[in-house]
């Protein structure tokens, strides 16, 4: 009974009626089930993750290959180093600033596309997030200035 009180099952099983029992049991009950490596058994997959802080990326095989997944996720590891969790917090410190400067999504869209073409990810690796916030704040005032 305390099995129906759940939300999700993951189940690590080499047995093929287990596996069918589990997940039967979960669609009787309206449970989430993960059989490990057996898609067939599952009501959802579980992604290989790279965690960023701020940003999140998450890649999956649709569970065709769980090994190939883990290598892109190593690849991406190495691709998207903890700079973008700061620059994404930087950027968003902005926003409200962002949308009192610019009155439509056009203009906020055209403004972060300028922005990000300007090296802000080199900045933060060589001089650190103070200097990437100047930076943004210094590309923000020129904007202000071209509309007055």
């Amino acid at each position: 009974t305390q099995a129906k009180q759940a939300f999700l099952i993951v189940a690590a099983l080499e047995n093929s009626t287990q596996a069918q029992e589990i997940k039967d049991f979960g669609d009787r009950n309206r449970i989430f089930v993960n059989v490990v490596d057996k898609t067939n058994y599952c009501s959802f997959i579980v992604p290989a993750i790279v965690d960023r802080g701020n940003l999140l990326i998450a890649i999956s095989t649709s569970g065709k290959s769980p090994a190939i997944a883990s290598q892109i996720r190593k690849q991406l590891e190495k691709q998207f180093g903890y700079e973008y969790s700061d620059l994404l917090e930087a950027l968003a410190e902005i926003r409200p600033q962002v949308k009192k400067t610019f009155h439509t999504f056009e203009q906020r869209k055209d403004f972060y596309l300028e922005l990000i073409q300007k090296n802000l990810l080199k900045t933060i690796q060589t001089a650190g997030l103070t200097a990437v916030r100047e930076k943004i704040q210094q590309e923000l005032r020129k904007q202000t200035d071209l509309e007055d």
